[in-house]
């Protein structure tokens, strides 16, 4: 199940309304930064930073009528909402927060964007570039063992 989500809104690419054609992950920059003392062999590795990733969806939107085709094209719109945050679900147990760079870009040929079927393109960006729970696991230190204790 790939789906996006944004608040309590959930788009699923099912294949009868929303198509999905191919995802593009990018990859992401890693930056060490190092230390080297007085006669060391080589560097230590005091500090790691992840770049950005860069997020590519190409799909087709189905419809059965006009009207239809403009609420499904609204309600994508909607969800990539450049001004704010949405969830890249691949699965059920993943997740990655996406920011829209762009507004959906829908093809320009009538072939492929009309009342039936329109092929559109997200281009996303994350700041956060690894993949979590799709299910955020909060649990407080004292849930873990109680009368938890700090040893001195």
């Amino acid at each position: 199940m790939y789906a996006l989500q944004k608040g309590e809104s959930l788009l699923k690419f099912d294949r009868s309304n929303y198509v999905l054609t191919s995802v593009d992950y990018g990859s992401v920059s890693a930056t060490h930064s190092t230390a080297k003392g007085v006669g060391q062999v080589g560097e230590k590795v005091v500090n790691t930073t992840l770049d950005t990733r860069a997020v590519e969806i190409i799909g087709f939107i189905k419809a059965s009528g006009k009207e239809d085709m403009k609420e499904k094209k609204a309600a994508l719109l909607q969800m990539c909402d450049p001004r704010e945050a949405f969830l890249v679900l691949p699965d059920t147990d993943t997740a990655l927060e996406c920011w829209a760079t762009d507004t959906v870009k829908f093809a320009s040929s009538k072939l492929i964007n009309n009342e039936r079927v329109a092929q559109f393109v997200i281009d996303a960006v994350c700041h956060d570039p690894l993949f979590r729970d799709a299910v955020a696991r909060f649990q407080v230190i004292t849930e873990w063992a109680s009368r938890f204790e700090w040893p001195l």
